[in-house]
């Protein structure tokens, strides 16, 4: 074999395509192995282009241009698809002129070399890198637009990554800096990127300046080896989701604070019942003693400290029931700067004398509809506490009435009830320049039975709420240690003028027959003896099976019934049905121990002729049976 023959040899066997072709027609006078296997319908004598296709026709060109000019020409990565259609393969191309002896260019050898993996190396890069652009820029508009931050640091410290519209620096100022010596002024976060270095995972509240607070997520990452490869903080602005855990534990507060208040108030409705029913025995007795002993009689100042005391027990269940929202009021139309100016005027003379009383209130007030003597009490309470809280120090109180108009969310921090509806309201407030509260006895001063005083019976603030919470109203309060205590009491507008009160009879005696119904022997007992005295016989029955039977029984002789609410067997609403089913004319008075709100809320439409609330006084009870009697009905 000649040295031309190995040199084709070599060819065949080489990894690339060769070709020469010569000749202006650019014939094809060698082709190898693997050329032959990629282009297999060409053979020797072909002349290029002769396929007609447009890159035939570009190969053609270019092959000219390297026979006319000498220079070689070289194309990258040309697209080559294998005979069978099952891929595509790419290919250098190098176009190379040939020279006959006298030096004169006669042809060009194409050499085309396979880079195939090269180019499909290097589209996955590209395509790699496109998607990883894409998710930079996914992660970036989401940094940006977000309420957070990211940040990564090495093991030294050294800032890495830095993104996030909630930065307030340009990244670019800080990336490549080292975070100890840049926070070098924040111990917090020093402290922070000190913890993640040494690999812990936390996160930490961190304010910041313009009342915004971020939690941060400190994750180290270990490489393979387990060592601190780098740290990734994510910061969140947690700002909107603090205030509104702070306004859910404020509501929560509330709504536990209201349910505490409600259920002391059904407890105190409750013993004020029971309290009320021995009143009652113990004030009617009392009064029967008092009435058959002369003057100089040795019992009859024994007697009048019994009634003393129990009118003052009285007092204490009026003060439960006015607490658990439910005394018993006469309401009209009120003007209070009257009553605060009136109760003022008295309590000069009660408060110390370093202490100065100040009044303020407008030319015009609407009034309120409310029962005069509770709200003077509810007045006279926040004054005398004012007064106290103020002690021998001088100091000051202001009491100052205000028109208010209450829409959603300008009533604040309502104690008494969760809002109020939406309108006009008076506004009291009783500021004091005193000590103020901590927050764990404010929390607690309207508990009944809790008091700071050495003396006292810790009802009267508990009062002020219930009497408050009766009328439609609500209560705010500021106060601090060392910065005194404001009071605010809101109560609805009435838009009216305010009526005098209309004044008690005087003569309570009367004639007729009284059927007294009541489960308690003692109850029927004082009852009967009072009636007795006020000139009324008296039929008692231990329940309501009794009372209609002795009702029947003497039927047109019986000219009221003193109904009992609260018995066994027969209720005193079932009673009153079956008396008004016997006769629907007879008068019937109510009388319990229970708040009036109750009995009306229980009977319904059953209107007695009368309601009548233990304990009561002998007058009481005239009024109550003369009323009756005469047939006019009591709202």
């Amino acid at each position: 074999m000649g040295d031309a023959e190995r040199i084709l040899a070599a060819f065949d066997q080489a990894p690339a395509t060769v070709a020469v072709l010569h000749g202006t027609e650019l014939r094809y006078t060698y082709l190898n192995d693997l050329f032959r296997r990629l282009s297999p319908s060409l053979r020797v004598g072909d002349t290029l282009g002769a396929t007609g296709t447009e890159q035939a026709r570009h190969f053609r060109d270019l092959a000219l241009q390297v026979m006319q000019s000498g220079q070689q020409v070289q194309m990258r990565a040309l697209p080559v698809d294998r005979p069978d259609g099952t891929a595509r393969l790419y290919y250098d191309l190098l176009i190379h002129p040939l020279r006959d002896p006298t030096g004169a260019v006669d042809g060009v050898l194409l050499i085309g070399t396979d880079v195939t993996p090269a180019v499909e190396g290097r589209r996955a890069l590209e395509e790699q890198s496109e998607r990883t652009r894409r998710a930079e820029a996914q992660l970036n508009a989401v940094l940006q637009k977000g309420p957070l931050f990211v940040v990564t640091f090495d093991a030294a410290g050294t800032l890495l990554f830095v993104a996030g519209g909630e930065l307030r620096v340009d990244p670019a100022q800080i990336i490549g800096r080292n975070a100890l010596d840049l926070y070098r002024n924040d111990p917090a976060t020093v402290a922070a990127v000190r913890r993640a270095l040494a690999v812990e995972t936390f996160s930490v509240l961190v304010p910041r300046p313009g009342n915004v607070t971020y939690e941060i997520y400190y994750t180290p990452i270990r490489d393979p080896s387990g060592a601190l490869e780098l740290v990734v903080a994510c910061g969140v602005n947690v700002t909107r989701r603090l205030r509104a855990e702070e306004e859910r534990a404020r509501i929560h507060d509330k709504m536990q604070q209201t349910q505490k208040l409600e259920s002391l108030g059904v407890l105190a409705g409750g013993i004020a019942h029971d309290f009320n029913n021995l009143l009652t025995v113990i004030q009617g007795n009392a009064a029967v003693a008092l009435s058959k002993v002369g003057d100089g009689h040795p019992a009859r100042e024994l007697i009048e400290d019994i009634i003393k005391a129990a009118t003052r027990a009285a007092e204490l269940t009026r003060q439960m029931l006015a607490y658990s929202g439910k005394g018993r009021f006469q309401i009209g139309p009120l003007d209070l700067r009257h009553h605060v100016s009136e109760i003022a005027r008295l309590l000069r003379t009660s408060i110390s004398k370093k202490v100065s009383l100040r009044l303020d209130h407008p030319a015009y007030l609407p009034a309120v509809q409310g029962d005069a003597s509770q709200l003077q009490q509810v007045v006279m309470n926040l004054v005398l506490n004012a007064a106290e809280a103020v002690g021998s120090a001088e100091g000051e109180v202001a009491v100052r009435l205000a028109e208010e108009e209450v829409g959603p969310g300008t009533e604040g921090d309502l104690i008494g009830c969760e809002s109020l509806p939406s309108g006009r309201y008076v506004r009291l407030t009783v500021e004091d320049t005193g000590l103020g509260m901590e927050r764990h006895i404010l929390a607690r001063i309207f508990d009944p039975f809790f008091t700071t005083k050495a003396t006292g019976r810790g009802l009267g603030l508990a009062a002020v709420l219930g009497i408050v919470r009766s009328h439609g109203g609500a209560l705010r309060i500021q106060s601090k240690p060392g910065a005194g205590t404001r009071f605010e009491v809101l109560l609805p507008a009435a838009g009216m003028r305010a009526q005098p009160q209309a004044g008690e009879a005087a003569d309570t005696r009367g004639k007729g027959t009284v059927l007294i119904i009541d489960d308690e022997p003692s109850v029927r007992t004082a009852t009967g003896r009072m009636l007795s005295l006020l000139g009324y016989d008296v039929l008692e029955a231990q329940d309501g099976d009794q009372g209609l039977e002795i009702f029947r029984l003497r039927r047109g002789a019986v000219d009221v019934v003193l109904l009992d609410l609260t018995m066994p067997g027969l209720s005193g609403e079932e009673t009153l049905r079956l008396l008004r089913e016997e006769d629907a004319e007879v008068r019937v008075i109510i009388f319990s121990g229970y708040a009036e709100d109750d009995v009306a809320e229980r009977l319904g439409p059953l209107r007695p002729a009368a309601l009548l609330p233990k304990p009561f006084t002998r007058q009481q009870l005239g009024q109550a049976v003369q009323t009756a009697v005469l047939g006019v009905e009591i709202v």
